[in-house]
């Protein structure tokens, strides 16, 4: 477990209940009910009418690193739906991935635009100017931007020691999300499976998707990961492509973006 000063709780007698866990420094609270199943923008829209907000990679994350890896806490009904919620279908993670031939930006949707956000290269690079990196990830000064370049991360099955260490993980939830995730996949029998856009354009072409999470339904007992996700639906032959998943708002944010 990674250390911290606090520890995860549940606050009951509120409506919604809260569900405070520690993130980096400081603590989250979300809300125990899960929004959707519903597409991208609509499950949003439900969290802000709430006047909650969207979890990005790096708060999804700290919900789901006690309810798998907290001994005290995991059996906590809270909790165990928490865990329930993501076996039976998928969250959605509020980042948006704009895939280059050159690498991925990952970038904080706090406003749950999706592929709806306009993304500009340039301006990309600019904010990250003067930012931090992070095992050969850049960061912007505020978090929201992150590049994480081609020869950072894979695709396919990782290790935790892998996934700890993978471009693209880092860039969509952070060093110590990364780290998080990487305990959490330990949970399951199959080590975790990434997925993400193989670009094969050339130039300045962006490819743009959303995140989600969800574990195998088969004997392959493993946690998913996708960076390669339809905010709303996608055509295929057999299915309308309806993408109607699930999120957890949060309530209180001490560790503000």
């Amino acid at each position: 477990m990674i250390e911290t000063n606090y520890k995860p709780r549940i606050v009951r007698g509120r409506e919604p209940i809260e569900i405070w866990v520690p993130h980096e420094d400081k603590e989250i609270a979300f809300a125990h009910h899960e929004y959707g199943p519903d597409i991208y923008r609509d499950v949003a829209n439900q969290i802000f009418k709430n006047k909650q907000k969207v979890p990005i990679g790096d708060y999804i994350v700290s919900l789901l690193y006690p309810a798998y890896c907290d001994k005290k806490v995991r059996k906590v009904k809270e909790f165990t739906n928490v865990r329930d919620t993501l076996h039976d279908d998928h969250l959605w993670v509020f980042n948006v991935n704009a895939w280059t031939n050159k690498g991925v930006y990952v970038i904080m949707d706090l406003e749950a635009k999706g592929r709806g956000l306009r993304v500009d290269i340039n301006e990309l690079e600019k904010a990250l100017e003067n930012g931090k990196d992070i095992n050969g990830v850049r960061f912007s000064k505020d978090n929201l931007v992150r590049f994480a370049p081609k020869e950072t991360y894979k695709f396919g099955c990782h290790t935790p020691d892998s996934l700890s260490k993978d471009g693209f993980i880092i860039a969509s939830f952070g060093e110590e999300g990364a780290k998080k995730l990487a305990e959490v996949s330990s949970k399951f029998e199959e080590n975790i499976f990434i997925s993400g856009y193989y670009y094969a354009h050339q130039g300045d072409k962006i490819s743009q998707r959303v995140s989600s999470l969800n574990t195998s339904h088969d004997d392959y007992n493993a946690l998913m990961f996708s960076g390669n996700t339809y905010d709303d639906w996608e055509e295929w032959d057999d299915w309308d492509g309806s993408r109607k998943y699930y999120a957890f708002g949060i309530i209180n944010n001490q560790g503000e973006k």
